[in-house]
């Protein structure tokens, strides 16, 4: 644990952040933009990425974060391991200023991701292998206000967050295309984000999306519509209903 806290540490000497903390709203993807109360990640807070499907999760997480590595910030990545980095750089991530972090053991996770939260703009932090105490949380949510980072949770099961995310984009996987029957190589892949949270975001938004498309890229691919929380609900169960295994492009590209 304190070789891992000291190596940490050493990455806050080693890279700064670029942006000031004042300025309050991390730069995203222009079709994310609209989808957004502050057309951006508000720092201090943290932000949830979920769905049935952890590559579609992935993509979406890396996606989101992406703009702020090429506007010049530092991104850090823990236990995600099925992020592909060939899939990460065309999605736009910036992998120069990209720290990835293996798996971290539950009493080391809290230390570690505020070791993190001092260095960095933004952390994203995959599952734990056990589910986090309140108490941790807290401190982890403390520094990241504390400190103006982002917080981003790929792919956590529902209430293993003690507190409730700012923001959360629940991503829906809908079809491949590039596959004909028996022959073909998968090109591009929809799927649908709903978009909702608190301070302006009550209303979720649901938009489409390439993740990829045909070029390898992130783009939109059908404006956003608002629904009501009853139309939300049903939209996320019909999400989380069994479906066919699916070949995550984050995985593929590993």
């Amino acid at each position: 644990m304190a070789d891992r806290r000291a190596a940490a540490l050493l990455l806050q000497e080693r890279v700064r952040p670029v942006s000031l903390a004042e300025e309050r709203v991390l730069e995203v993807h222009p079709a994310l933009a609209g989808l957004l109360p502050n057309r951006g990640l508000r720092r201090g807070t943290a932000v949830a990425v979920s769905g049935s499907a952890n590559a579609a999760v992935t993509s979406a997480a890396l996606a989101l974060i992406a703009p702020v590595t090429a506007a010049g910030s530092w991104a850090a990545v823990v236990g995600l391991p099925q992020l592909g980095l060939a899939a990460a750089e065309e999605l736009g991530l910036a992998l120069e200023r990209l720290l990835l972090i293996g798996p971290v053991p539950a009493e080391q996770w809290a230390a570690t991701v505020v070791a993190l939260v001092e260095a960095v703009d933004v952390v994203v932090v995959g599952p734990p292998p056990s589910r986090i105490g309140a108490g941790p949380a807290r401190r982890v949510l403390a520094r990241v206000r504390e400190r103006g980072a982002v917080l981003v949770l790929a792919g956590w099961p529902e209430r293993s967050w003690p507190d409730r995310a700012e923001l959360t984009l629940h991503a829906r996987p809908l079809a491949w295309s590039g596959i004909g029957r028996g022959h073909g190589y998968l090109q591009a892949r929809q799927v649908e984000l709903t978009i909702s949270g608190r301070h302006g975001a009550d209303m979720a938004r649901i938009a489409r999306f390439w993740m990829p498309n045909a070029h390898g890229r992130f783009a939109l691919v059908e404006p956003t519509a608002a629904v009501s929380a009853g139309e939300r609900v049903n939209r996320v169960v019909a999400a989380l209903a069994p479906a066919p295994a699916e070949l995550g492009f984050a995985q593929q590209s590993a």
